[in-house]
């Protein structure tokens, strides 16, 4: 019996591990509002709202976000998974990655995500964290990479071109 147990417990403390690393860092991963003026159906005037997701990086006022989404709105404001907000702005704007650095007016006392290479060839589950077409809660969903011989469009490669680094600098 306790055998069973045994080997039941060491089947099941690696997946119960990996789990709640993904609950850390989706703890990272934040709703990017932005609000821009624009009318109603009557021609009034009104704040619309479009929504992204962000994750902290580097420090935990620095958010990443699409640039698409946050180019030429008048007010950003970024919420915490606990629905913690503040004001944002963008500091700076990496065109090419279509990515704009911004930061909030205060700390939630969110944490930095930390950065790891993952092969693209890699079999292992990968889970990406956000909130799909406003979804008002934070949703997972798992990440499988193609197989493939060519060369891949990594992040870190894009963020390591001259150009933006000269741009982060």
């Amino acid at each position: 019996m306790i055998r069973v147990f045994l080997l039941i417990a060491l089947f099941i403390l690696p997946f119960l591990s990996i789990s709640q690393s993904d609950r850390e860092s989706a703890k990272s991963v934040v709703k990017v509002k932005a609000y821009y003026k624009g009318k109603d159906s009557n021609n009034q005037p009104k704040l619309i709202l479009n929504t992204s997701t962000g994750w902290v990086w580097n420090s935990p006022q620095w958010i990443v976000t699409t640039l698409h989404s946050v180019a030429g709105v008048d007010q950003i404001e970024v919420c915490s998974v606990i629905n913690n907000c503040s004001n944002a702005r963008i500091v700076k704007v990496l065109r090419e990655a279509d990515l704009a650095i911004i930061k909030t007016d205060k700390n939630l006392g969110l944490r930095p995500l930390k950065s790891v290479y993952a092969d693209p060839q890699s079999s292992k589950t990968y889970h990406i964290w956000g909130f799909p077409h406003s979804v008002h809660t934070i949703q997972g969903d798992e990440v499988k990479f193609s197989r493939t011989l060519g060369g891949f469009p990594r992040l870190i490669d894009i963020l390591k071109r001259q150009k933006l680094k000269d741009q982060l600098d």
